[in-house]
Formats: structure tokens, sequence, C-alpha cells
């Protein structure tokens, strides 16, 4: 059997998206997402929990979601879970969890 990385999410926007460039000029945008999570407990009480997710998506993908997404709006979001290294401004290597977005609506 292969392996799978796909991650679905529908939530709301947390911010307004947000549009870089690479060194190369290619288009990148930030996309910040709140899910909720709901749970009972053992007493039966009802919990509700927001989740904060980081999508990135690239090129023309990047382009739309810049152009037609705006804070508070739901999105369905499919993409993969990609993990990275980077050095923070504090000198301090740090690790990162983002979404690579692949598909949205």
């Amino acid at each position: 059997m292969g392996s799978v990385n796909e991650v679905t999410l529908v939530g709301n926007l947390t911010r307004n998206p947000e549009m870089k460039h690479t060194e190369g000029k290619k288009p990148i945008c930030i996309i910040g997402v709140a899910t909720n999570r709901t749970w009972t407990d053992e007493k039966g009480e009802k919990h509700e929990e927001p989740e904060f997710h980081r999508i990135v998506a690239f090129e023309k993908l990047a382009e739309t979601c810049h152009q037609f997404l705006r804070k508070g709006r739901k999105i369905f979001a499919r993409g993969r879970l990609h993990y990275r290294t980077y050095t923070g401004q504090d000198g301090m290597e740090k690790f990162s969890a983002e979404i690579v977005l692949e598909k949205m609506e």
C-alpha cells in the first residue's frame, strides 16, 4: 500500500490573506484558518475549542486566494501537511507545520 498525506479543512479565515513573493518573483499567499473542535466530556458537558492553521498557496492559486478571500469568510481547503525549520529573529531554529494548499473553494 502507498502512503497518503492529505489534509481537508473547513473553517473561517482569521485574517486577510498575506501575499509575498519568492526570490524568483513567484507569488506565495499565506492564509490563517480557524476550525472548532467540539467534544463532550465524561460528565456530558459540551466543549468547544478553536484550532488555528497556517495555509500556504503558491503561484496561480496564491493569486486567486489573495484576490477573493477575506477575513471571516468560510473556506474549504485541501492540501498536504508540510513541516519546515527556519531561523527566527532571535537566532534560534524554529519548527513549523503548515498546509500546502492544492484546492480551495
